[in-house]
């Protein structure tokens, strides 16, 4: 209860810096408008989005090895959950920088990916007069993109879930233990 609460109260600062940037833009019949209260009514919200973005970053990561957990020990879906955060814990800025360069690692190899098809989609629409064959090129480009990536990020984040557990529970000890007293 008390995330949601957090989170709807978070909207609603939102949508009032949203109104109060409109309001003192001069929507208002009949009176002059402020515009040091728009500006700040504007910089309020872009503050509000920032750190809107940073925590979803930030649960983003700490929840990121869910899968992992789920998959590789058996766990349930909140236990996999509840794994994931303590996994992540003491790494958070390592994990954080993982994730972003994997995420620049993606967006480089998808616009290589996409950016002939993508041309070859404008030259159709400019050319064939076809924008159901661009919309088909562009289809195509994305998902194509999107067979080259995924994979790439589920093995990367994966290996970030081993790193983890050799890192904090000594999991390669673990396993030599098992493999010398069957």
């Amino acid at each position: 209860v008390a995330p949601l609460l957090l989170w709807l109260a978070g909207v609603l600062l939102i949508a009032g810096c949203a109104f109060g940037a409109i309001w003192t833009l001069g929507l208002r019949t009949g009176e002059q408008p402020s515009v040091g209260l728009a500006v700040l009514a504007v910089l309020g919200l872009i503050g509000l989005v920032l750190i809107f973005m940073l925590a979803g970053l930030f649960f983003y990561v700490r929840l990121l090895l869910a899968t992992q957990a789920i998959v590789i020990e058996g766990c349930g879906a909140f236990e996999g959950l509840r794994r994931s955060w303590r996994l992540v814990g003491q790494s958070l800025w390592r994990s954080i920088g993982i994730v972003l360069l994997v995420f620049l690692m993606a967006s480089i190899v998808s616009y290589i990916v996409q950016l002939p098809m993508l041309a070859v989609a404008m030259v159709s629409t400019f050319v064939l007069k076809s924008l159901v064959l661009s919309q088909g090129l562009n289809a195509l480009a994305t998902y194509g993109a999107l067979i080259l990536i995924l994979p790439l990020q589920f093995i990367i984040f994966t290996l970030l879930y081993y790193d983890l557990r050799v890192r904090k529970e000594g999991y390669d000890l673990e396993l030599l233990a098992q493999r010398a007293n069957p």
